[in-house]
């Protein structure tokens, strides 16, 4: 709509120049007679100015019809125009808070992102890329694709454990995680210029196919190992009940959102400590220090911003992120999450846009 006002206003201002000069005309013809109405000397020479005022080529109105088709035809096509010729710019901004966390040994990175395009053309995002770096260890690196994100972000405690708002900072308690926050697998992005992308994001890496093959198997041995402790603990309860004739206390079946108590024994729990302690090693080696984190917007030819920030991981994080009790009890979705604290570097985007490239190509 703004560019047909945009036409509308071209338009106007070109009828406006072609009417102007007329008027000036007609205005100098009429001063010259009124100064001197009986001089036929002085009204020859009024007739002679304004007839070379008419017969000036701006006067033409073909040249201003000209003139305001031209103009009108460049402000409809301005769009366009500046798609063509015009710059690319995204930005990228992060909050000060984001959430670490590993499932069987993975490690999965939650933050919100808030990608603009202030930019002339219309930008596609076809890839984003989180990489960690331990800065005293550059070969230390990790990269996780984004591969979710939510549906939309919420006060309190969405899905997943990503805090938009903490909860010493709203009345609104946080709350479990329901259908109305689902994940949604990540495409391309599509920006016009003056829009934005903000939600937040799930990153992490696929197992292959060896690899989830062994989690199966050690997470089915698991699982088996629990319930036949159950059902023999089950056993033994029934012959109790019925020893004491029925009048024994029984003990009345959880709530739903209790967890079990019941745990697997020491071999099927080593395996599985086993396998993800593996897993967290391939990937990178968590040791205590500073660490960087790169997240960069990529189009299907390059890449196209970076956003650099700072984290530092203290020795207690690592324990919390190397903490597989919950699957000893069959918690196996429940992994302890890390929430760390992301300072911005005093870097340019073009010097971390730099930065970042470097890593790709020594990796």
């Amino acid at each position: 709509m703004k560019y047909v006002y945009r036409s509308m206003a071209a338009i106007g201002l070109g009828i406006l120049l072609a009417t102007y000069p007329k008027a000036v005309a007609n205005q100098a013809q009429k001063i010259l007679a009124q100064s001197n109405p009986g001089s036929n000397a002085n009204q020859g020479k009024a007739q002679t100015q304004t007839t070379q005022i008419q017969g000036a080529w701006w006067q033409n109105p073909g040249y201003w019809s000209f003139g305001v088709s031209l103009l009108a035809l460049i402000v409809s096509w301005e769009p366009k125009i500046r798609a063509k010729f015009g710059s690319l710019k995204i930005r990228i901004k992060t909050p000060d808070q984001f959430v670490l966390y590993n499932v069987f040994g993975n490690l999965y990175i939650n933050i919100a992102l808030d990608i603009n395009n202030f930019g002339d053309k219309t930008a596609s995002i076809s890839k984003i890329v989180c990489l960690i770096q331990n800065k005293s260890d550059r070969k230390q690196k990790l990269m996780l694709p984004v591969r979710t994100y939510h549906s939309n972000i919420s006060t309190g405690l969405p899905e997943y454990g990503f805090l938009v708002e903490t909860s010493w900072t709203t009345s609104i308690p946080p709350r479990l995680p329901t259908q109305s926050t689902p994940d949604l697998l990540f495409g391309t992005i599509y920006l016009k210029p003056g829009e934005s992308w903000t939600k937040a994001v799930t990153c992490y890496n696929l197992l292959t196919r060896e690899e989830e093959k062994r989690l199966n198997q050690v997470v089915s041995n698991g699982k088996e190992n629990i319930l036949r402790k159950s059902d023999n603990s089950k056993k033994k309860q029934s012959q109790g009940f019925f020893r004491n004739g029925g009048l024994s206390t029984r003990i009345s079946p959880p709530p739903p959102f209790l967890l079990s108590s019941m745990s697997m024994d020491d071999t099927a729990y080593s395996e599985i400590r086993t396998f993800c302690t593996g897993m967290l090693k391939r990937e990178i080696e968590l040791v205590e220090g500073g660490y960087r984190l790169f997240i960069a917007a990529h189009s299907e030819k390059e890449t196209l911003c970076v956003w650099e920030v700072e984290f530092q991981l203290y020795e207690q994080n690592i324990q919390d992120l190397l903490d597989f009790e919950n699957y000893k009890y069959g918690r196996f979705y429940s992994p302890k999450r890390v929430y760390l604290r992301a300072e911005r570097i005093d870097r340019t985007p073009e010097e971390s846009l730099k930065e970042y490239n470097n890593k790709l190509i020594s990796s």
